[in-house]
């Protein structure tokens, strides 16, 4: 109980002092603000994205962030990274990349990924993977075992374009 009302109160706090959807880096502000300890890495130089594609990014980190405080181990940080694109490769990659990593509360079987739905509400890994295939985006879920820990790394790509049709 006391996991469920972290995360409402990091929603809550996050969803009011955001100043609009693509702002990622008050997001991850917002997590520290709550008491909890995120490593934060910036990859390459942050650009403006198209404002659907912001709102993408901003949801699914944001979803990113509730899960891995909701289901990993206090006390233990939550490491975030963004991965821009270099707009001036000649064949570079047109994703951002988020990924976040933690380590699991339990280190005990789980449901296994592929089989993790949660209701249609638009949350959880079945949320995120249809929110970003709709942008063109893709998804991915991965656990590890880590020495006496079980660490889950979320991994998803945004593009930074839209997608034609």
């Amino acid at each position: 109980r006391s996991s469920l009302q972290d995360v409402r109160q990091v929603l809550s706090s996050t969803q009011r002092s955001a100043a609009r959807p693509g702002d990622l880096e008050g997001l991850i502000d917002g997590v520290r603000r709550s008491g909890h300890l995120v490593e934060s890495t910036v990859v390459g130089r942050p650009q403006p994205l198209p404002p659907e594609l912001e709102v993408v990014a901003y949801r699914v980190l944001q979803e990113m962030l509730t899960n891995a405080l909701k289901h990993g181990r206090r006390g233990t940080p939550v490491v975030v990274e963004r991965h821009w694109p270099d707009p001036t490769a000649p064949l570079g990659s047109d994703t951002l990349r988020l990924e976040v990593r933690n380590v699991a509360d339990e280190p005990v079987e789980t449901m296994p990924i592929a089989t993790a739905r949660a209701a249609s509400t638009g949350r959880g890994l079945d949320g995120m993977r249809r929110r970003l295939e709709a942008v063109g985006g893709r998804f991915d879920v991965r656990r590890r075992s880590d020495g006496d820990a079980v660490t889950f790394t979320v991994t998803a790509w945004v593009p930074v374009r839209p997608v034609a049709a």
